[in-house]
């Protein structure tokens, strides 16, 4: 018997957040041939077809959602702008929302369940707190619309599932919900296409892409809680005979308040590198040419772009932080992040004397393959199943 769930759709509009990557792969899982739900997304109208993140052009034959990610596009830089879109967006949902009881579960993968969404039952995946607990580094609408909606969808929800321990602890505690309806399910990797590349392949790609020789690599948005800030005070610190042979090479599409970081890679005079717009698809190879991957953030949910660069075989520099000692184990090097000068002695001493790449090679790949989307998948399975057979936690 097939079961409909209602799934928000809208954080699968590039550019590509790793909440978007998440939701992209999962229900790429979860909603297989012949299981036992079928999805009906919602990208302020509603579909049955998950959009093809990767191929613009197969994207826009779906005439309605290229139209609407044109206009989100153009929203997305101005307060006023994304405000009117979401209202838009709010009104043209009530127009052909479908019945309540036809939808047995609403997943809202998103943090803040949205009120145009109604079903049965609700199941809400929550990635970090930090608009809650570090509101200084999100923009002041995106802390109005939390401010308005996420207590409340808290509140909605019949289960809770975060994306690692450290931030199921963190709803429990800090937002006082019983254990009983908090679960944890560990964000994944999609592990055909992250994994150590053949040799030949990378020299080629290196060529073509016009990487570096020798380069250390960071993947993740331009925003204050990435540490970037120090990360790049830190590099533009080193000895010039370390910046002379390496270069910091950043891999990013998105940020927000991130201007100061922007003046210091104009600031780097070419020992600091920036891409932008890279396709998933290449990101293997960054990771695989890369000599060190760096993630100093200062709080994360989960972070998978340092799984990534584990389950490609590259050694990582991680800073101390709950979640990833929890998530990365003891397969990654950890700095404390909150001094640019104890992350530049650890970068000059691994960048000097590389403790290469062959070492701790298999601890590395072992501990990512702990992490895969198909596993992740089943786990919400299971949990989806309790909602058909009625199984739901009652306060």
């Amino acid at each position: 018997m097939k079961h409909m769930c209602l799934v928000n759709g809208l954080s699968l509009m590039p550019p590509l957040s790793g909440v978007g990557r998440m939701v992209f792969e999962l229900c790429r899982r979860v909603f297989h041939p012949g299981g036992t739900w079928t999805p009906l997304y919602y990208y302020g109208h509603y579909s049955r077809k998950l959009l093809d993140l990767e191929t613009p052009n197969e994207t826009g034959k779906n005439f309605k959602a290229g139209v609407l990610k044109s206009a989100l596009s153009a929203a997305r830089s101005n307060y006023i702008l994304k405000r009117a879109a979401r209202m838009v967006i709010s009104a043209a949902a009530a127009l052909r929302r479908p019945n309540k009881n036809d939808v047995p579960l609403y997943w809202e993968p998103n943090h803040v369940i949205l009120e145009a969404l109604e079903a049965k039952h609700r199941l809400l995946t929550i990635h970090d707190l930090s608009c809650l607990l570090r509101p200084q580094w999100h923009p002041r609408e995106r802390l109005d619309f939390f401010d308005a909606h996420f207590l409340p969808g808290v509140e909605k929800a019949d289960v809770i599932v975060t994306v690692s321990d450290t931030v199921r602890r963190e709803v429990v505690e800090r937002l006082r919900v019983p254990e009983y309806r908090v679960l944890s399910v560990h964000n994944g990797v999609d592990h055909e296409l992250f994994r150590p590349l053949p040799e030949d392949g990378l020299a080629m790609f290196r060529a073509r892409a016009g990487l570096p020789e020798r380069y250390v690599l960071f993947v993740g948005s331009l925003e204050p809680r990435k540490n970037l800030t120090a990360l790049l005070d830190a590099w533009m610190s080193l000895p010039e005979r370390v910046t002379r042979a390496h270069k910091l090479l950043l891999v990013s599409n998105a940020g927000w308040e991130n201007r100061d970081i922007m003046e210091k890679i104009r600031k780097g005079k070419g020992s600091v590198l920036l891409r932008t717009n890279v396709p998933t698809r290449d990101l293997p190879y960054y990771y695989n040419l890369a000599e060190l991957f760096v993630y100093l953030s200062l709080y994360e949910g989960f972070g998978l772009p340092p799984v990534e660069a584990m389950a490609c075989g590259t050694p990582v520099l991680a800073s101390g932080i709950p979640v990833h000692k929890e998530i990365l184990g003891d397969a990654a090097m950890y700095v404390e992040p909150d001094s640019f000068k104890k992350i530049a002695e650890c970068l000059e001493s691994l960048l000097i004397s590389p403790p290469g790449r062959e070492k701790a090679i298999g601890t590395r790949l072992e501990r990512a393959s702990l992490y895969s989307w198909e596993k992740a998948a089943r786990e919400y399975r299971s949990i989806m199943g309790n909602f058909c057979r009625g199984e739901v936690p009652a306060s």
